[in-house]
């Protein structure tokens, strides 16, 4: 047999031309293997071609477009839609940001409030210079009163600790100078209950049972910060974080849908403090009833909301009053149309991002002037940052703050200060000028958010006539686990102190009322007062005091007559009644 290719010879059975190489017979050729690097089909090598550079050159216009058309939708958004519906748009942005950001706020409350399976250590150490103790002692001089010799004593803290064990809450208290321990508290409470011991084991053993005081708080309006105070133990006084977020959620939503007639202005500037950044500014107008509909369903909305009547209650707020009083403010717009309210609400929008809001509200669309101003505008310029929170009503400036600073990365600088307003200046109440003035540096964003202290604050309050030589630096760090603070006082050049503060998560301590076999006195009741004070171990409190500060305060006492108590400031005044148990005090020392 011939190779059909090339004619050599062939035998019987050989499936390949042993010249040539090509197949023999009727063989097909795509099922040829290859031979010595050649395809025995094709008479030469074949060679694949590789899709990677098509495939690269499609991944690359592909990320080209994504990022062209990332760049381009806010352009695209702002010149298709309707200037009404991006204002929804960008507020619904802004909505889903700051619900974030509250939520995350109120989960750090949270955490911080939660006494069930652990408390919090919290240390307070005020560390007294030598300036203070010269400046206390030139006041006592001047003002006729006796100081004991403070030169031994450096430094004065209280250690605070709290738990919870169903609705009661135990707290103590430890009171400690250059290190040692003067003396220590325990408080018990239950609102529910009614009940609310406390003791001073280094006074006496026995219990002060002062339950008796919660009926007399129910005609003086103490019963209202006794539910505020159950509500904080409990943390049931704040929403939990899912509830805050709800809440700011339905509000706001109330004033997106509300957004109907629009005006869009391009090319507007928002200012503040320095900082101007040129922005689209979307103003949504309500004129007569749209205005009056408004205000009437945020209204009904508030007084018929069970989720936020419900932690009104829980502080104490009656929610018949409540309600009786939205109900009062819904009569004041029954006739809103009529009168023709006109409120314009603005948004400056820079990109897809609310940099700025403005309230007005006029007696009537022709008015000239609002009566009602409120302002919030927070301008960027790169690493740049503006703030203004500003309202008037009536021409009459309420309040007023503002700054500007830098944001480096996630480090935030910059000061900020709050003007005096006319109304306060011309009561008296503060000199003109700045209020407060606040210096921030160092402050980590990053780091606050994920619940780390950071930072350096200094506070100077300039308006305040009795404390504008005062000045107040706060440095901050740790974490929710384990925060301080040191804080230093100063006045004028002449450093007072420095306060440093510890907070640790600990243990849960242990919640007990006085047990069966316990002495405990009853506050309101005359003789349990009298036993309980003439049983206190008031000369070994001043030896322990006098041993561990150097104070004499035996000594200090002996220098007035029979008739020196204290007076309602808590200091020691001559000539005054010696009634009282300030009298038994003196003569358990003497």
């Amino acid at each position: 047999m011939k190779c059909s290719n090339c004619g050599a010879e062939v035998k019987e059975n050989v499936k390949f031309c042993e010249v040539c190489g090509q197949p023999v017979g009727d063989q097909d050729p795509a099922e040829v293997p290859f031979v010595n690097g050649q395809s025995a089909g094709t008479g030469g090598p074949q060679k694949k071609k590789s899709k990677a550079p098509f495939i690269a050159c499609i991944a690359v216009l592909a990320a080209a477009v994504v990022g062209i058309v990332a760049f381009a939708m806010p352009m695209l958004r702002k010149a298709t839609m309707k200037p009404a519906d991006f204002m929804r748009y960008a507020e619904e942005k802004s909505r889903d940001s700051g619900k974030a950001k509250l939520e995350n706020s109120f989960g750090q409350l949270e955490k911080v409030l939660n006494f069930s399976d652990s408390s919090r250590k919290s240390v307070i150490q005020v560390e007294i210079s030598d300036d203070i103790k010269n400046m206390l002692s030139s006041y006592a001089m001047l003002a006729g009163v006796q100081l004991p010799n403070l030169s031994k004593l450096n430094d004065i803290s209280i250690e605070m600790q709290s738990g919870a064990k169903g609705d009661a809450l135990q707290s103590n208290y430890t009171l400690k100078a250059n290190g040692e321990s003067l003396l220590t508290a325990k408080l018990y409470t239950d609102f529910q209950a009614k009940k609310l011991y406390y003791q001073i084991p280094e006074l006496s053993k026995a219990y002060l049972d002062a339950s008796g005081t919660f009926d007399a708080a129910e005609d003086t309006g103490i019963a209202g910060m006794l539910d505020f105070s159950q509500a904080m133990k409990s943390g049931e006084a704040f929403p939990s974080a899912e509830d805050a977020g709800k809440i700011f959620e339905r509000y706001t939503d109330i004033l997106i849908r509300s957004i109907k007639d629009v005006e869009k202005q391009k090319d507007q500037t928002c200012e503040a403090e320095g900082v101007s950044v040129k922005a689209d500014l979307y103003t949504a107008k309500y004129e007569g009833k749209a205005a009056a509909e408004l205000i009437k369903e945020l209204v009904n909305t508030l007084k018929e909301d069970e989720q936020v009547i419900g932690y009104l209650e829980k502080t104490g707020i009656d929610k018949e009053e409540f309600q009786s009083g939205l109900e009062e403010d819904l009569e004041e717009y029954a006739d809103a149309e009529d009168d023709k309210v006109y409120v314009t609400i603005s948004d400056y929008v820079s990109g897809e991002e609310i940099i700025g809001r403005e309230f007005k509200s006029y007696k009537n669309k022709e008015a000239k002037e609002p009566d009602t101003v409120i302002q919030m505008l927070m301008p960027k310029d790169q690493e740049k940052r503006g703030f203004l929170f500003y309202a008037e009503s009536m021409s009459e400036e309420i309040f007023k703050v503002s700054g500007n600073g830098i944001l480096n990365g996630t480090v935030f600088e910059g000061e900020f200060s709050a003007e005096s307003p006319k109304l306060m200046e011309e009561a008296g109440q503060i000199t003109s000028g700045e209020v407060f003035h606040i210096k921030v540096s160092d402050y980590d964003v990053k780091k606050a958010e994920a619940e780390e202290g950071t930072g350096k604050i200094e506070l100077t309050m300039p308006g305040i006539a009795q404390l504008s030589t005062f000045k107040l630096v706060m440095e901050s760090g740790g974490t929710m686990d384990a925060s301080k603070a040191a804080i230093e006082i100063s006045m004028g050049e002449q450093k007072i102190c420095n306060l440093n503060i510890l907070s640790t998560k600990e243990a849960a301590i242990e919640v007990n009322e006085p047990a069966s076999g316990d002495t405990v006195y009853d506050v309101t009741n005359a003789e349990d007062t009298e036993k309980y004070l003439q049983e206190m171990d008031t000369e070994g409190v001043l030896n322990n005091i006098q041993d561990k500060t150097g104070i004499d305060i035996k000594s200090l006492l002996s220098l007035y007559g029979d008739d020196t108590v204290l007076d309602e400031d808590g200091i020691v005044a001559p000539g005054m009644s010696a009634d009282g148990p300030a009298a038994v005090f003196r003569a358990d020392i003497q």
